[in-house]
């Protein structure tokens, strides 16, 4: 079954009239916010030799302690992770760099030479961050998916896709030998596939599609199997397996991945889709930084289809400004803002309250008192530090996402105006949610109990919310970031009541909106404004009271996390 969310895309002579009119204010408005972001946040200052943020901000009375981590450091949370080839600040800097230089050769090129200047200077930008051999794997594995989904593709062999694969082994080529014809060499390794799936496998399987479906769902369910299996091996062998940096990346985004194979089953990929096409979905400069992070925004072909040149360019272009202009404050400000809350609650009223939530379950095993303010307080800020963070990340993303020409739309829509879990559920994590509803939701939903529509509604969300949050969700970003070891796989499962109680609060929030009609619109200037206040904090503080249970240290128990829980809620055991 086939489900569009957000209509067709636009066509091809839209698209031209939306990329028809060059603003040169909006293209100084891109270039001078990624100045300011490389000059706060990277080595520019060093290289220019001009006054550094601390330099300038140390000439003011400005407790200067309290926007920076140390003395020489600008503290912000804006990755590149798993590389060490160079320092944070010089990777931001080229993370910028590559920024800027996709956005102007996408602003200034033709439709369809667009998508191919963002995959070229992706692999520029990654090749530099993590050298050869780490490029060449990622961009094999993605060869190797788009091969096993699109071998029957009769244009696959078209000569624009192969002048780009060859112009790629030639820029290579060009900085370094070694590196070109390695490029060059596995590109012919991926052809020759190509040619044994096309002329040798396909009139052999073409009478059994269902192994070959079979095949395909394999690929795709790769990264879970491998964290699984890999979990299951360390514990019986005491052997921990290493995962390639490359693959690593490959898994991180899977759940695009599946998204884009959901597409690809419901028939809303082209069959003629190229390979620049495929893999400008997942080689984008706004994939390259806390790559960890909300992998899933940007989703899959369908919806980056839909969402690319549908709107002039220079609106979409002016609303991703503004979105990295937010993440800007986020990065600079979340953790001061919170650690001076932290601060004056714990002057003010003595009351004791943790950076994050698992400090307070330690220091309950460790036998020291914890009233209900602590554990209230604590989850609540963290929960706040959870969503500046990723909030900060995402904006910046969705951002760059937009200075490319995608009028994405942002994973926050203003979460504290959420009056009940349904609403937060949707206002804090669109893409996630979207990417649960389509790979789990939809299926259930539209298979199961046709005639019951509560008893669907409520199955359809527990398997959303539960079972494929926690599986395929969270397990196996968690695995690959800390090890791929049972010990760790089982401290995860061990937090399963967070997403029973998540799940069971949003399926029945939702069958309580299904049963009563809304009478007014939340927030609407009336007399029930304060109820409105009052349920917002009470979703939010619930919402951070749950993550106490997944919030497992090795030495807790289940029965610690519910007595915390319990002692949240003012009951004290």
């Amino acid at each position: 079954m086939r489900i569009q969310l957000r209509g067709a895309p636009a066509t091809p002579e839209q698209q031209e009239k939306n990329n028809a009119n060059n603003n040169y204010w909006v293209v100084s408005g891109v270039l001078t916010v990624l100045l300011v972001y490389a000059y706060l946040f990277s080595n520019a200052p060093v290289y220019f030799d001009i006054p550094s943020p601390q330099d300038v901000l140390g000439k003011f009375d400005i407790q200067i302690k309290n926007l920076f981590k140390n003395v020489r450091d600008l503290g912000c949370s804006l990755h590149i992770q798993h590389t060490s080839l160079f320092g944070a600040k010089d990777e931001r800097l080229v993370l910028f760099a590559v920024i800027l230089l996709a956005f102007l050769s996408g602003y200034f090129l033709p439709i369809k030479y667009k998508k191919a200047a963002f995959v070229l200077w992706f692999l520029l930008g990654f090749g530099f961050l993590y050298g050869l051999a780490t490029t060449l794997i990622f961009l094999a594995a993605h060869l190797t998916i788009y091969l096993s989904l699109h071998y029957q593709n009769k244009n696959i062999f078209a000569v624009r896709e192969t002048l780009s694969l060859v112009i790629f082994g030639v820029l290579y080529l060009s900085l370094d030998l070694q590196m070109g014809m390695l490029l060059l060499v596995s590109i012919g390794v991926a052809g020759l596939s190509l040619l044994i799936l096309q002329f040798v496998l396909d009139p052999i399987v073409r009478k059994k599609n269902k192994w070959v479906g079979l095949f395909q769902t394999l690929i795709i369910q790769t990264p879970i199997l491998f964290a699984a299996l890999g979990a299951i091996s360390e514990g019986l062998t005491q052997y921990e397996w290493t995962v390639p940096v490359g693959i690593i990346f490959l898994f991180w985004q899977w759940e695009r991945l599946i998204i884009y194979y959901v597409d690809f089953r419901g028939n809303g990929i082209p069959d003629d889709i190229s390979v620049i096409e495929y893999l400008s979905i997942f080689m984008s400069p706004a994939t390259i930084s806390n790559n960890r992070y909300a992998p899933y925004v940007g989703q899959g072909y369908s919806y980056l289809a839909g969402c690319f040149y549908s709107l002039d360019k220079n609106r979409i272009i002016i609303n991703g400004v503004k979105l990295i202009s937010i993440a800007l404050f986020y990065f600079l400000f979340n953790q001061w803002f919170l650690k001076g809350v932290r601060l004056f609650i714990h002057s003010q009223f003595g009351i004791t309250v943790y950076e994050y939530s698992y400090q307070v379950v330690r220091q309950y095993v460790a036998g020291e008192s914890i009233s209900t303010a602590t554990v209230l307080i604590t989850t609540f800020l963290d929960q706040v530090r959870v969503f500046l963070i990723y909030g900060a990340v995402t904006h910046f993303r969705v951002g760059t996402w937009r200075l490319l020409g995608y009028n994405m739309d942002p994973q926050y829509n203003k979460p504290w105006k959420a009056t009940n879990l349904v609403s937060l559920w949707s206002r804090f994590a669109f893409h996630y949610r979207e990417f649960l509803v389509r790979a789990f939701y939809y299926p259930v939903f539209f298979r199961f109990f046709k005639k019951r529509p509560y008893l669907r509604t409520f199955t359809a969300t527990m398997i959303a919310t539960a079972i494929g949050n926690l599986l395929w969700g969270h397990i196996p970003d968690h695995l690959y970031y800390r090890g791929v070891t049972w010990d760790y796989l089982i401290l995860l499962l061990r937090g399963w009541p967070y997403y029973i109680l998540l799940g069971l609060g949003i399926s029945l929030t939702q069958l309580y909106l299904m049963k009563r009609k809304r009478k007014r619109r939340p927030w609407t200037w009336d007399r029930y404004f304060a109820r409105d206040i009052l349920f917002s904090f009470l979703t939010f503080q619930f919402f951070s009271l749950i993550h106490i249970f997944s919030r497992t240290t090795v030495d807790s128990t289940l029965a610690d996390h519910a007595k915390l829980f319990l002692i949240g809620l003012g009951i004290h055991l």
